[in-house]
């Protein structure tokens, strides 16, 4: 798998890009949101069916994401900036997810919903996003449990989920529990480790 060498992240949404408001759950009310904003939520478009040894939130099928996206009319052309009203980690999700279904122009809104909000009367100029060329390499379980030294293992859930105390309860052997609260300031941004 490649990723970016530069931050995914911005200040700001360009002109012309097209905003997802990403939620964990379809059901969550979508109240406040950027104009122009598209609600999607994690179960409903950056997951596939769970069960089965495939988890609670699995990969979709790529052909799924890009006919939702085409219905939404955006396209691999498309600049897509992703948000949330939580703790970054459902627009980290879905950005990874539109990277890998093959979306080169993705962004994180920094500081997501609230960080918008706070900014909001004091709108900046922000540079167009430029694409980059990357490759994502879908590791599958199996492969994992064949060549286990090979990876590195993080799961960014909280403790308790990572423990078994979470709705669904589990985490792959051998894996480290780094949350994602842990890697954020008290405004949601990611700190520098």
């Amino acid at each position: 798998m490649t990723i970016k060498a530069e931050s995914p992240f911005i200040a700001w949404p360009p002109a012309g890009a097209r905003l997802l408001f990403v939620a964990q759950d379809p059901a969550t009310s979508v109240h406040n949101l950027i104009p122009g904003s598209l609600p999607t939520a994690i179960a409903s478009h950056f997951a596939g069916e769970g069960g089965g040894g495939r988890g609670r939130l699995p990969l979709p099928p790529r052909e799924a994401v890009q006919a939702w996206l085409a219905q939404a009319g955006i396209d691999e052309h498309t600049a897509i900036v992703v948000y949330d009203g939580g703790n970054g980690s459902q627009a980290a999700r879905a950005w990874w997810v539109l990277n890998w279904a093959g979306y080169r122009r993705v962004s994180i809104l920094a500081g997501g919903l609230n960080g918008w909000q706070a900014q909001a009367a004091q709108p900046q100029q922000q540079a167009a996003i430029t694409p980059s060329a990357g490759a994502f390499h879908e590791v599958t379980t199996e492969e994992i449990a064949r060549r286990p030294h090979d990876f590195l293992l993080v799961d960014a859930r909280n403790h308790a989920a990572f423990a078994g105390d979470g709705l669904v309860p589990s985490h792959l052997p051998a894996a480290i529990n780094l949350p994602m609260a842990a890697l954020q300031d008290e405004q949601g941004r990611l700190v520098a480790l």
